[in-house]
C-alpha cells in the first residue's frame, strides 16, 4: 500500500498518441494505393462496441445521481473513456465523410 500510495502521488507528463492507424492513413495519403476506408470503417465498429461497454458499465455500477466519494475518482476514469471513445467516433465518420467523393 506504501509503494502504490508513493507511485499515485508522482507526477507523470502527458504521453503523445502513437496510434498505428494514423500512421497507416499517413502513407495511404503518401502512397496514394489501397483505401484505407475499410479499416478505418472496422476501427470504428470497434470503438462504438468500447463506447457501449463502457456506457453498460457506467449504468451498471454507477446509480443515477452523485456519486459516493469512494466511486468519484472510479467514475471520473470511466467518463475519460466514454470521452475519448465518442471524440475518436467523431473523428472518424467525419474523416468517412470526406473520404466520399
Amino acid at each position: 500500500r506504501h509503494e502504490l500510495a508513493a507511485w499515485t502521488a508522482r507526477q507523470q507528463d502527458p504521453r503523445p498518441v502513437r496510434e498505428e492507424l494514423m500512421i497507416r492513413l499517413r502513407a495511404s495519403a503518401v502512397l496514394d494505393g489501397p483505401s484505407p476506408e475499410p479499416e478505418l470503417r472496422r476501427h470504428l465498429r470497434l470503438h462504438l462496441q468500447q463506447l457501449q461497454t463502457y456506457l453498460d458499465l457506467k449504468e451498471q455500477t454507477f446509480p443515477p445521481g452523485p456519486p459516493h466519494r469512494a466511486s468519484q475518482l472510479q467514475l471520473a476514469v470511466l467518463e475519460a473513456g466514454i470521452t475519448f471513445e465518442r471524440a475518436w467516433i467523431a473523428w472518424a465518420e467525419e474523416t468517412l465523410e470526406a473520404l466520399q467523393p
